[in-house]
């Protein structure tokens, strides 16, 4: 229900009977924190946490709880040294990818996207966030390459969106494809209904 005080206390009270559930709910609280807007808090807690042993889900909280409370450089530092011991925890590069971008490096980003594409190569978050990037940079090319795995991987499945084909669309304009542009929107309204009068189709198909 989103009442995070309530949720705070009654892990203090778990954490404080130190039973089982104890490490459970320290991440639930630590995340509670960050959704409560207590960032300031959240670091702290973090940080007497970390205090027990180096747990990744820890590192992971303290660096959001940092870039909340605008600790660019330390957050960074916090992601790469959890990206060196944990090179598997892809939350990691997601988080660093946002921070860089917010700095407006997004050639860094881009290549934190990569690493961790390499790594697990199937995430559509992922490569959506790579394609955003990439429109940033005007890199079209990258924008068609991850695209294309979106819709290709969400074609028969309720996680297709829209959106996902009229950007590739856009993709493939700004290669000088217009004719594969349209093959595509056309596709996507012969094989599903709701995309017949979609007004973002509508808007690239003008272009």
């Amino acid at each position: 229900r989103g009442d995070w005080a309530g949720v705070i206390r009654v892990c203090e009270e778990i954490i404080a009977s130190r039973d089982r559930y104890l490490v459970d709910a320290m991440r639930i609280k630590g995340n509670a924190l960050l959704m409560a807007g207590q960032a300031e808090k959240a670091v702290v807690f973090y940080e007497q946490t970390l205090t027990m042993r180096p747990m990744p889900w820890a590192r992971l909280g303290l660096a959001r709880a940092l870039a909340q409370t605008g600790e660019t450089a330390r957050c960074k530092e916090t992601l790469n040294a959890l990206i060196e011991e944990s090179p598997r925890l892809m939350a990691a590069y997601d988080l660093l990818g946002k921070v860089q971008m917010s700095e407006g490096k997004a050639g860094l980003a881009l290549e934190t996207l990569d690493r961790a594409r390499e790594i697990s190569p199937n995430s559509l978050a992922r490569h959506r966030a790579i394609a955003g990037i990439a429109e940033v940079k005007g890199d079209f090319a990258r924008v068609e390459q991850a695209l294309a795995q979106v819709v290709q991987k969400t074609r028969n499945s309720p996680l297709r969106e829209t959106e996902d084909i009229a950007r590739l669309g856009n993709a493939l304009i700004e290669l000088g494809e217009p004719a594969k542009a349209v093959s595509l929107l056309e596709e996507a309204r012969t094989n599903f209904k709701s995309d017949a009068d979609h007004p973002l189709l509508a808007a690239v198909e003008a272009i």
